[in-house]
């Protein structure tokens, strides 16, 4: 008999608490009265004792089947070594101690299965918190880009609405003033006046209606407002791409997630 099929056949021999040398007809019995006592049915639905008796009624029926296989096979089973008896439950006290040795078994088993389900539970839920933890801060991070981006825009739209309406302001001023410089020449009065005195006019003229519009005014706070933009730039790419500003934005959302 091949080594792998013995070490094979002892596994699930020992899965039903035979002897490797039993019967058949003890490991039907065997297999009966271990489908009677811990058929997922026999538990209360949803419990952790009938998830587990779903488990180990999978596992019966496949060493079972083994088992079945194997007498097919060698219809005499596995010899007894020497010195060794075969030690299968004949009578019905053996199988009532028997059943009693599978279930402690059962008992036993099934604090280590709930131990290990608390555990799984556990590393599921540690495994979803830090894919949770990931997500939210990826989207605080493209959240900071869109937002620095949009002030950005923001800025410089203002600042060249400022610049376009000055300039078709001053566009405006300075073809009268051409004008008016093109046409004093004309005049042979003695009041006319001088090209420089035109020029001055006009210029306060300008300055005027800039001042009226609050154009020199946002020309000029414009500057101003480029420095907080710069300021929450560096903040938001130091949290961004250092490694300090990643992890200072990790314990932050762990200890707001807490």
């Amino acid at each position: 008999m091949p080594v792998d099929v013995v070490n094979e056949i002892d596994l699930s021999f020992k899965y039903f608490g035979l002897e490797p040398t039993a019967s058949l007809a003890a490991a039907k019995e065997a297999y009966r009265r271990y489908v009677k006592e811990f058929h997922p049915d026999k538990f209360p639905a949803g419990s952790d004792a009938q998830k587990m008796a779903a488990e180990k009624m999978i596992a019966a029926n496949s060493h079972f089947e083994k088992l079945k296989k194997f007498f097919q096979e060698y219809p005499n089973g596995k010899p007894a070594g020497t010195g060794t008896a075969s030690q299968e439950p004949h009578s019905d006290s053996d199988w009532e101690a028997w059943e009693k040795q599978r279930h402690n078994a059962f008992e036993t088993e099934l604090k280590e299965w709930q131990q290990r389900q608390t555990a799984i539970e556990k590393e599921k839920s540690t495994s979803r918190e830090t894919l949770r933890r990931r997500k939210l801060l990826l989207y605080v991070r493209v959240g900071l880009v869109l937002a620095t981006l949009a002030m950005w825009k923001g800025w410089g739209s203002a600042d060249k609405t400022v610049d376009d309406t000055t300039q078709r302001i001053i566009d405006q001023m300075e073809a009268s003033r051409s004008y008016d410089l093109q046409t004093h020449g004309m005049s042979h009065s003695a009041y006319a006046l001088s090209d420089d005195d035109i020029n001055h006019q006009w210029d306060e003229k300008e300055n005027e209606a800039l001042q009226t519009l609050g154009i020199a005014d946002k020309r000029s706070d414009q500057p101003g407002k480029c420095i907080p933009l710069m300021l929450w730039s560096g903040v938001a790419g130091w949290v961004l791409l250092s490694k300090k500003g990643k992890a200072m934005a990790e314990n932050y959302l762990a200890k707001a997630s807490n």
